[in-house]
């Protein structure tokens, strides 16, 4: 059972570490695509990205665009878990306006901090935690939420 719990520790400082080194480097290579191609391969308008800071758009390295499409209503509160660089923080922000709030949670502090240097740059309301969701642990690290 030790050396499960170790391997999955492994794994998961590995990813950490990863997603942090896209954070730190997005013009590197890595192993999964980032940046802002992708980010319009997967069906993010260009027009949109190019209102959003380019600190979050950069980095980008996500899996779908669901803020986007998502039914995200003006007052809404939205929790943007594995938030990455922001970016559909930054989208759902806009969408839920200043009556609502977006949550966004992230394992990897240089994401995170590229996340909240897009939101004071965008002026967006929004709230910034690290955390990982397997440890059901989440430490605020900028909030700019009334």
């Amino acid at each position: 059972m030790i050396e499960t719990v170790d391997r999955t520790q492994k794994i998961r400082e590995a990813v950490r570490q990863a997603y942090s080194e896209a954070a730190e480097r997005p013009e590197s290579e890595h192993p999964f695509p980032v940046g802002r191609c992708f980010a319009e391969s997967v069906g993010y308008p260009a027009d949109l990205l190019a209102t959003l800071p380019s600190v979050s758009v950069d980095a980008f390295s996500g899996v779908s665009n669901v803020s986007i499409f998502a039914d995200i209503p003006v007052g809404a509160t939205v929790l943007d878990l594995g938030c990455g660089a922001g970016l559909d923080s930054l989208i759902a922000a806009r969408r839920v306006g200043k009556t609502g709030r977006v949550i966004s949670v992230n394992f990897s502090e240089a994401m995170i901090a590229r996340a909240c240097e897009a939101a004071i740059e965008a002026q967006i309301n929004n709230r910034f935690n690290i955390g990982s969701l397997a440890e059901s642990s989440l430490a605020v690290v900028h909030r700019s939420d009334p």
